[in-house]
């Protein structure tokens, strides 16, 4: 895997242990889906957090990376939705608007995962250890009778990680248990002349969520001009706009400017080892600007190009660390060169519109005006309580379909 350089931003806090837990994907229908990526837990030979994947042709299935490209059209190969009756589910992706089925390949002697327009195949998700393992209603007509559950298949014998199907034998390998990711399509908007779009910048790793980018020049510390630091309600300090660079459409690059200090992050940066910690400048024209990498899951990469010439990541990191972190391309999500971007007047009591409905906040808990039907995700796709208040932190609401960003703090 091809390494960079990288840009240390400045954590004081310690880092807290994340659990997670197997959460079923809400069911939807083809007028209003919600889509959620397939993705293995995964162990040997390159596995690991692979997701199902429509092949070309529409009719195979694969388990592969996520995509990160920008062609929607290769992105919905990778996105399922679940129709629901009683406790079997059929499955469709969005690509091919296919169902998710069974075969039997008699060249490889193996049951595998296809697509088909109308196949009657449905699935039960079964928890285990904090995953699912899928089940399927039948076996394929010429395979094994007891291989129905999906299992993530390997490069052995050609068989070129195809979603196949085995017996109960494997249910508890690492191989064969699943978890749905839901997927949030997020663009960071654009401030100009004539509007101001405000964001709280946190960090995806694990520990880091509740806490934002938070300007600090005025306490004096010689180097550290930007910190992450547990959100508070109004802090100015917390809420940053994204501005182009430039006028050139092709350029994407952007400055982020502090909406209480007008101070823009800048590019480069001073190191002090084992760090190099961010600076900044009042003057557009001293950054050389930051592009935005989507990861999925809402989470962004944050790079620009230093006076030096090289590109260096923003990236999250505690002062108790002896040693700078490794940026591992494609290997970024849920570390602390992901970031998540929030807009800050998604909190408090102004509500907001999801055409019939109201969501807004009130001592830490989330209201839905006008339907019973929703749903409170955490930004790692656990479901959270309803009608109870929540900790600080950001949440996804779905309501009939559509999802909306919610910052408590």
């Amino acid at each position: 895997m091809k390494c960079k350089s990288f840009l240390f931003f400045l954590m004081l806090f310690a880092v807290l242990p994340l659990k997670t837990t197997a959460q079923l994907p809400t069911a939807s229908s083809s007028a209003d889906p919600v889509w959620y990526y397939i993705q293995v837990q995964g162990g040997s030979d390159g596995r690991s957090n692979l997701v199902f994947t429509a092949d070309n042709d529409g009719v195979r299935v694969f388990g592969k990376s996520v995509l990160l490209s920008g062609n929607a059209s290769e992105i919905d190969k990778q996105l399922w939705r679940f129709e629901q009756n009683g406790s079997n589910y059929t499955i469709f992706n969005k690509a091919t608007g296919k169902k998710l089925t069974t075969s039997f390949n008699s060249s490889k002697g193996i049951s595998v995962a296809t697509l088909n327009a109308t196949a009657s195949t449905t699935w039960q998700f079964i928890n285990n250890s904090n995953y699912f393992n899928l089940k399927a209603s039948a076996a394929p007509s010429g395979g094994n009778a007891s291989a129905i559950y999906t299992h993530q298949a390997n490069n052995y014998d050609s068989r070129n990680f195809v979603i196949m199907l085995e017996s109960s034998t494997y249910n508890n390998t690492e191989n064969s248990r699943f978890r749905f990711v839901l997927y949030q399509d997020f663009e960071i908007e654009l401030s100009d002349e004539d509007k101001s779009v405000w964001y709280i910048i946190s960090n995806a790793k694990p520990g880091y969520q509740n806490k934002g980018i938070t300007d600090i020049v005025d306490r004096g510390n010689p180097n550290v001009k930007f910190s992450l630091e547990e959100l508070t309600s109004g802090n100015k300090n917390q809420q940053w706009k994204a501005v182009k660079k430039n006028a050139d459409t092709n350029d994407k690059r952007v400055n982020f400017i502090n909406r209480e200090t007008g101070r823009i992050i800048r590019t480069h940066s001073v190191f002090n080892d084992p760090f190099n910690f961010i600076q900044f400048t009042e003057n557009q024209n001293e950054s050389n600007g930051w592009t935005t990498r989507y990861l999925g899951e809402g989470q962004f990469e944050v790079f620009g190009m230093e006076n030096d010439g090289v590109t260096r990541y923003l990236n999250a990191s505690s002062m108790a660390a002896n040693q700078s972190d490794l940026y591992i391309e494609d290997a970024s999500k849920d570390t602390g060169f992901a970031w998540q971007f929030t807009k800050a007047n998604l909190s408090g009591l102004n509500p907001i519109s999801s055409e019939n409905n109201h969501i807004y906040v009130k001592d830490k808990q989330i209201f839905v005006d006008g339907t019973d039907n929703y749903t409170i995700r955490t930004v790692h796709g656990i479901a959270a309580v309803q009608n109870k208040p929540l900790p600080t932190g950001i949440y996804f609401v779905t309501v009939n379909g559509k999802t909306t960003k919610i910052l408590i703090h």
